[in-house]
Parts: C-alpha cells; sequence; structure tokens
C-alpha cells in the first residue's frame, strides 16, 4: 500500500511538471540554467570526450569549472533518446531531484518513522522551492544525490562493515566534491555526526570510534580528487587572460563573502526570505525543529540536518544571498528535519486514523503557507511568465552567420546570448582592465561585436584598432586588417 503511495506521489509530481519541459530557461538565474545547457549543447554535438567545453571566453573553448559530470551524463542521455539539450537537461535534472525524494524517503524512514519517511517524499516533490528547481538544468540535485546516499552507505557501513561500501563511499563522496565542493563542505556537518554517533552509546563511543577509521579513507580519496580537480582548473584558467577572474584566488570574496556581509541582518532575512519557499515561515521552522529533536532519538544528527541552514550562508555568505537556488544545497536536510518534527507530533495521537489526519492536514498547511509566502508566490510568477528577456539574443540570429564568433560587451557574465543564438565568442567582462584580444583572434575566431549597453563606441569597449561596419544597432562587424 505504501509503495503505491510513492508510486502515485512520484507520477503526479512528473505529470504536473512535464508542460514545464519546453518553457524557456529564463524563469529564474537564466544565466546558470543556460550556462549548464550550453556546456550540454556542445557535449551533443562536439562528441563527449572533451574537457569542459564551454565558448563563452574565446580560444580554446574550454572553461573547467565544476567538474561536468552532469552536463556528460546529460549529453550521453540526449543523444540516445534524440533529445534537444534544453529537454536532455531538464529530464537529467529531474531524475536525480526524483532521486534525491527518494533518498530522502529512505533516509527518514531509517532515522525516524515509515510516516517520516513519506512525509519528506510528499514535501521533497511538492514545496515551492523543489517545484522551481526540479527540473531545472542544474547541476545541484546530483550533487545532493551524491550526499544523501554518502549518509546512507555510512549507516550501512556501520551496521555490516563491508569494504565494498567503503568503495561506494569513496565514490559517491568523490561524485559530491567534484560535482559541487561548496555542497560537499555543508553536508560535511551531517555526514561527520552520522559517522560518528550512529547506533554509539555514549557508554562505548570511544571505544567504538576509533573502530571507524576507514570512512577517513572514503572522505580523503573525495577530499584529494576534489582538490586534484580545483588545482587542475586552475591551474588551466590562469593560463588564459580571459579566464583569470574565475580561479580560486580570485573567487575567494565572491564564494565566502566578508565579515561584514555576516553581520548584517538585512542579508540574513533575504536568505530566510528565500526559504520560505521551503519551510513556510521561519518560525514554523524553529518550532517543527525543536519537536523534531525533543521528540526522536537521533537528535544530534537531526540538529546536524538543521544546521545545514545555517552552515550554508555562514560559509558562504555571498553565494547563499546571491543565489536563493544555492539553498538546493540545505534542501535535503531542511525537508528531513520537517519531515520528522510533523511524524514525531503525530505519533503521540493515539489511533492510526487521528494519526494520518494529523499528519496529512501538517503537511498541506505547510504546503499551503508555503506556496502563499512571498517567496512561494514568486515561484508561481517566474513559472508563469518568466523574468527575463535576451532581445540581443535575437538581434543576433537576424544579422550574424551561424556559427560566428562574437565579443559581449557590457553584458558581463551572461550565457544566455550565445546558447540562445546558437553562437560562441568572448564576454568582456571588465574585470581585468589588462585583457588584450589577440590580433590572430580576430577573422578565424572573432568577427562581430555585439552591445547590451545602447550607444557605445565598438572600437574603445573592445580595444581593437580594426575598422567596424555597424550591421544593426547593437553588432558590429569588424573588419579584419
Amino acid at each position: 500500500m505504501l509503495f503505491i503511495g510513492y508510486f502515485t506521489a512520484a507520477a503526479i509530481a512528473v505529470f504536473l511538471r512535464w508542460p514545464t519541459m519546453n518553457f524557456s530557461l529564463s524563469e529564474a538565474f537564466a544565466f546558470r540554467q543556460m550556462q549548464t545547457t550550453l556546456m550540454i549543447r556542445e557535449y551533443m554535438e562536439g562528441g563527449l570526450f572533451q574537457l569542459s567545453p564551454l565558448p563563452l571566453l574565446g580560444p580554446p573553448w574550454q572553461v573547467p569549472l565544476e567538474f561536468p559530470l552532469f552536463q556528460w551524463l546529460a549529453a550521453f542521455a540526449g543523444n540516445i533518446v534524440g533529445a534537444s539539450p534544453q529537454i536532455a537537461g531538464r529530464l537529467t535534472a529531474l531524475f536525480f531531484f526524483l532521486l534525491s525524494a527518494a533518498l530522502v524517503a529512505i533516509l527518514a524512514t531509517r532515522l525516524y518513522s515509515q510516516l517520516a519517511g513519506f512525509i519528506g517524499f510528499i514535501l521533497f516533490l511538492f514545496l515551492p522551492f523543489g517545484w522551481q528547481w526540479g527540473n531545472a538544468p542544474m547541476i545541484e540535485f546530483l550533487a545532493t544525490a551524491a550526499a544523501l546516499i554518502s549518509v546512507l552507505l555510512i549507516i550501512w557501513w556501520i551496521e555490516r562493515k563491508s569494504w565494498w561500501l567503503i568503495l561506494a563511499l569513496s565514490l559517491s563522496l568523490t561524485v559530491l566534491f567534484l560535482v559541487k565542493i561548496t555542497t560537499a563542505v555543508v553536508w560535511v556537518v551531517p555526514i561527520f555526526l552520522v559517522a560518528l554517533v550512529w547506533q554509539n552509546s555514549v557508554a562505548r563511543w570511544a571505544r567504538e570510534s576509533s573502530r571507524r577509521w576507514p570512512l577517513a579513507i572514503a572522505l580523503g580519496i573525495a577530499g584529494v580528487a576534489g582538490l586534484a580537480w580545483t588545482r587542475f582548473s586552475d591551474n588551466y584558467k590562469s593560463e588564459n587572460q580571459f579566464t583569470q577572474f574565475l580561479t580560486s584566488d580570485s573567487l575567494t570574496f565572491w564564494n565566502f563573502g566578508s565579515v561584514d556581509q555576516r553581520l548584517d541582518t538585512a542579508n540574513w532575512s533575504a536568505i530566510s526570505q528565500y526559504g520560505e519557499s521551503i519551510y513556510g515561515a521561519v518560525l514554523i521552522f524553529l518550532v517543527v525543529m525543536l519537536a523534531a529533536i525533543a521528540l526522536w532519538p537521533h537528535r544530534l544528527i537531526t540538529a546536524g540536518f538543521a544546521a545545514a541552514l545555517l552552515v550554508g550562508p555562514l560559509v558562504f555568505m555571498n553565494l547563499y544571498y546571491m543565489h536563493n537556488y544555492y539553498l538546493s544545497t540545505v534542501y535535503p536536510a531542511i525537508v528531513l528535519v520537517l519531515a520528522a518534527g510533523i511524524a514525531g507530533v503525530a505519533k503521540y495521537v493515539p489511533t492510526d486514523s487521528a494519526r494520518f489526519s494529523v499528519a496529512g492536514l501538517s503537511v498541506f498547511s505547510l504546503l499551503a503557507v508555503a506556496w502563499i509566502s512571498p517567496e512561494g508566490q514568486m515561484v508561481s510568477q517566474r513559472s508563469a511568465s518568466g523574468l527575463y528577456q535576451f532581445p540581443l539574443a535575437a538581434e543576433l540570429v537576424e544579422n550574424t552567420p551561424e556559427g560566428a564568433g562574437i565579443i559581449t560587451v557590457g553584458c558581463d557574465w551572461d550565457p544566455a546570448y550565445f546558447y540562445l543564438s546558437g553562437r560562441k565568442g568572448l564576454m568582456l567582462s571588465g574585470r581585468n582592465a589588462d585583457e588584450t584580444i589577440p590580433v590572430e583572434w580576430i577573422g578565424p575566431e572573432l568577427q562581430y561585436v555585439a552591445s547590451c549597453i545602447e550607444g557605445i563606441d565598438p572600437r574603445a569597449s573592445t580595444g581593437l584598432r580594426q575598422p567596424m561596419i555597424a550591421v544593426s544597432p547593437n553588432i558590429w562587424r569588424i573588419v579584419p586588417n
């Protein structure tokens, strides 16, 4: 009977999302969705055996950012089923979203109860936050699936002590650290607590904990893999003047933010508002969290899941403030706490029918509050009409040949123009005053200049000396010397 409930909920979730598969990628953070989809398209068209194909910053059209496992898997699936890059990306994202939902259910069932598992599954699928990002072509839920699998593997290893499980754990943690190291950093807290206290009583804690050293092997392998990829990508990016601003050293402030940002209550208020699409209101989360910690035995582990909501912004304040989708990292942890709190209260109701009624009413109320919250309403608006328009992309399609190389100025970091127009190019960010476009790129690789700002001087903006001919209000063709 429970299996039917899970299957029905998953089927409804997919059915409701299916019409959105063809929606444009402009509903929120279009630059990130289109950046991922652009790489998927490059893999699909240019072959799967490429480094990190991203034709945004000039030749050789490679920009190793995160390890592109998601993009590779999406391209592989897209080539097999004959889907477009957008559909391939959305299908792959939806798969990992559903997998994360299933893992939340398994983990909640294991830690708390069957009712908590089903509640977690429903909340994960139907909260506004999950609705918005569940099929967005982004890497987020591949990383969270790897984190959740790692937690389960640690539990199974503690119970069975199999080296095959250590091997599997090494693989899942490596995927986590490679695909999104910022997610790995946040999940280290609950992972460490599970490894430390699962099946450990106070009396035998010191003796048993020392026997769990094989878990450190898996974490060490993943950490080395993550650091190796970071070192490799940083070395690669440091050799190109147009990608130097993307190295770890250059992005330190952007990733971590400042002490002043952490002390500014307005920033915390904004992040809390983002979270309303998950928990409805912060007071609701606090009350349900206290119930979850008080009413179940695994108090420290539950507190670790709840702490993820604080750890993420504390470590990466600027990222969480600037990008609300970063809450994808802690979304499964928050849902686990919510499910535990609701199921914890329901278990004290005397009869089964009343227990299910209390749980069902609580879940419905939480979903309703989340959807009518300001952030939940914003999700509805984004889904219905989108947020962004890219007229320059249409202008590029009308006035440049297919496959042309475009220099964009005044557009900052925005792959949308290249993805929507099907062009490649060089985004001049203005972050490095010494950037000089190599003369040998003009003609063979780059033939046009396009601007997101009206009325600019294209030669002054690019530093090029070649003559240019206007082909439209915001596009100029470069005349090679």
